[in-house]
């Protein structure tokens, strides 16, 4: 058998082969990256985006939360306000134009209270 450069053909075959799988699993490796890249981008930026709008929808909600506190105070210091101007005599003036009166001595329950029996004093 003489030993030239390229080898009888069975082991130019043999050559052959190995290079074709060889050729097959480094495509196989490139297309299976190639497709997790492709899937894992769109996956990446929905949950980046889904991160993002939950962060803003807290931020809103917080913002909300403080809002209403703000309003409550708000609230509870005008009625605290009202309350002080609504005493016997800023109340006189407002019945008078609403035709309100005061009560008739015989439409007011009175209640009487020992003195030796009350509390704290």
């Amino acid at each position: 058998m003489s030993n030239t450069v390229n080898g009888n053909p069975a082991e130019r075959a043999g050559r052959a082969a190995k290079t074709a799988r060889r050729l097959r699993r480094d495509r196989e490796r490139v297309v299976g990256l190639a497709g997790a890249v492709v899937l894992a981008i769109p996956l990446l930026f929905a949950a980046v985006w889904t991160r993002n709008e939950v962060s803003r929808e807290l931020r809103d909600r917080d913002a909300l939360y403080a809002e209403r506190d703000s309003l409550e105070t708000q609230v509870m210091l005008l009625s605290w306000k009202e309350s002080r101007l609504t005493g016997w005599e800023a109340l006189q003036d407002r019945l008078g134009r609403t035709g309100l009166r005061p009560p008739k001595r015989d439409e007011v329950q009175w209640v009487n209270v020992d003195p030796s029996r009350r509390k704290g004093g």
